[in-house]
């Protein structure tokens, strides 16, 4: 029998498979307005900038674009503060907000978030590098070095001051964009 996909996978639209016998849905869900995306042990974790910014969503496996709704990932939201990056530790997907970090104990689903016992956090997503078997990453408090463990400040702080040049160089670069629109 013929088989084919009735839309673009990654549109939107819930996917069918269309065979002799019928149409069978696979359960595709909305894609979510993904931020930060990481791939490990082949699903892959996004961030739903839009609609919860605190929440990560989390594909089946083989299948990136099919994110079912049971799973996700909810980082605390009383702190007031977003997700500003993920990343790999020992196989872990590591969560970064602001000023705290969360650690998935199992990739397969059955476990929740863990917080990682720091008031240490990640200021963008940009800064996250990994070095050897360490992740290395801009907090306010400087340049962290850590994984699912815990982290240690290796520079000096962030200051106000480093901040708001950041802010500046920011705004003046979407001036830019949105004047040659």
């Amino acid at each position: 029998g013929t088989i084919s996909i009735s839309n673009n996978t990654l549109a939107g639209v819930t996917t069918v498979l269309e065979r002799d016998l019928g149409t069978v849905d696979i359960g595709r869900t909305t894609p979510v307005n993904g931020k930060y995306m990481k791939v490990i042990d082949e699903r892959l974790f996004m961030v739903d900038s839009a609609n919860n910014p605190s929440l990560v969503t989390v594909s089946k496996p083989f299948y990136p674009a099919e994110n079912p709704t049971a799973n996700t990932l909810q980082t605390a939201t009383e702190d007031g503060q977003v997700v500003t990056g993920l990343a790999e530790s020992y196989g872990k997907l590591v969560v970064f907000k602001e000023d705290s970090m969360y650690y998935l104990t199992q990739n397969n689903m059955q476990t929740d978030l863990v917080k990682i016992p720091t008031d240490i956090g990640c200021l963008s997503h940009k800064t996250i590098a990994k070095w050897r078997d360490k992740l290395v990453w801009l907090s306010r408090k400087g340049v962290e070095m850590g994984d699912i463990r815990g982290a240690e400040i290796i520079s000096d702080s962030v200051n106000n001051e480093l901040l708001a040049v950041k802010q500046a160089i920011i705004k003046a670069a979407n001036h830019l964009r949105t004047t040659k629109a």
